[in-house]
């Protein structure tokens, strides 16, 4: 490709490959101090510091780690009633969790024991239809269905039934919910901004400022957003940069708070392999997008769970790392791991993730080993 933005037709083209791709596969203290009275609501705060674009800070691993345990419930892959292929996310609802069906192009809707309680969508454009689900987001007593496809985001209820939609911009990475600002898209509509806020009465609005390290200084190379967003239970948005594996978090007007790179040394081995896969390729020109981060989901206790690429971790040895549990407020971060000995291994890196702190369900990706699993998770020292 030659230097340049490409035609709207070749953004479609390379989204679908992408997609095609997907379905194969600490602060200073007084930053500190600011970023627990926005947080934290506190009214005794003393004022807040200046927000700081620069000297982004690093989350730290605990001492201790999340561990795969016991398999509760699965699906084998020759389940003829549910034949999933491409699971793409998933969110918990009040009757078990709902799926995005990627390569069916519909919601999947399981109960706790992953029995089938019912299907919806199809392919096509039309209401309640799907040419790419991508993501899957709570927004209140509904969810947010963002269709890659189509550059639509669907409301759906728990159930997945199809309520109303709303068309966005082209090229989204990923969607969220806020209860004051509407629906949050992450996408490439402001070089300065990774998100585009679409009011509840109409209109567009650009949020969340990219921290001035961060912005593209290249113009000539164009590449595809693969930022992650993600909304906390007290309304502070939180976006995980796909291109420099870090999380920016804003309050809840969008206002900037901190920045904190991920862990070191497997940032760094991520990001160091991206890029020699990538000039193996052919280099930025050729290789427009990569996903070392594919979901980023709220826990009830403010934290986020990031499902990143797998990599086995330096310490302790023996562990593959398949996500973080990270707390913006004191900046650690707990991986998930599964032990590099264990048979399962092999289809646990493969898979999507939907973690619950207790238990997590796991979707595959590969049509190796079960299709879906729920499975204890226990926090452990390592």
């Amino acid at each position: 490709m030659g230097d340049g933005k490409p035609g709207k037709g070749a953004v479609r083209h390379l989204r679908a490959v992408e997609r095609a791709r997907r379905l194969g596969s600490q602060v200073t203290s007084a930053g500190r101090l600011a970023t627990l009275c926005v947080l934290g609501g506190g009214a005794a705060c003393g004022p807040a510091a200046e927000p700081r674009h620069s000297d982004p800070d690093y989350f730290v691993q605990t001492s201790r780690v999340y561990a795969i345990g016991d398999v509760t419930a699965s699906v084998d892959e020759s389940d003829d009633e549910l034949f999933l292929f491409g699971i793409m996310d998933i969110e918990e609802t009040d009757a078990g969790y709902l799926l995005a069906d990627a390569g069916n192009h519909r919601l999947v809707l399981l109960d706790r024991r992953l029995n089938l309680l019912g299907t919806k969508g199809q392919e096509g454009d039309g209401p309640g239809e799907y040419q790419f689900v991508a993501s899957i987001a709570r927004a209140d007593d509904r969810l947010v269905v963002l269709d890659e496809g189509i550059n639509r985001a669907s409301y759906v209820g728990l159930d997945g039934t199809f309520l109303s939609s709303v068309n966005i911009r082209p090229n989204p990475s990923d969607v969220a919910y806020h209860p004051d600002l509407g629906l949050l898209v992450a996408d490439d509509r402001s070089p300065r901004h990774y998100l585009s806020r679409y009011r509840p009465r109409g209109g567009q609005v650009s949020l969340a400022e990219i921290p001035t390290q961060f912005r593209d200084s290249d113009a000539g190379v164009f590449r595809l957003r693969t930022d992650m967003v993600a909304v906390a239970a007290d309304g502070s948005i939180h976006v995980l940069d796909g291109l420099h594996l870090a999380l920016a978090s804003y309050a809840s007007d969008g206002a900037y708070l901190q920045t904190a790179y991920l862990p070191e040394p497997e940032r760094t081995k991520r990001l160091e392999r991206r890029d020699e896969r990538a000039k193996a390729m052919g280099g930025p020109s050729v290789v427009l997008g990569s996903h070392l981060a594919t979901s980023l989901q709220p826990l009830a206790d403010g934290r986020l769970f990031v499902r990143t690429s797998s990599m086995a971790l330096d310490d302790p040895p023996g562990l593959i790392a398949v996500g973080y549990v990270l707390d913006p407020f004191s900046l650690q971060a707990t991986p998930f791991t599964v032990a590099t000995k264990d048979e399962r291994a092999w289809w646990v890196r493969s898979k999507s993730i939907h973690f619950g702190v207790e238990t997590a369900l796991l979707g595959n990706a590969n049509n190796r080993g079960p299709q879906l699993a729920v499975t204890e998770v226990k926090l452990v020292e390592h």
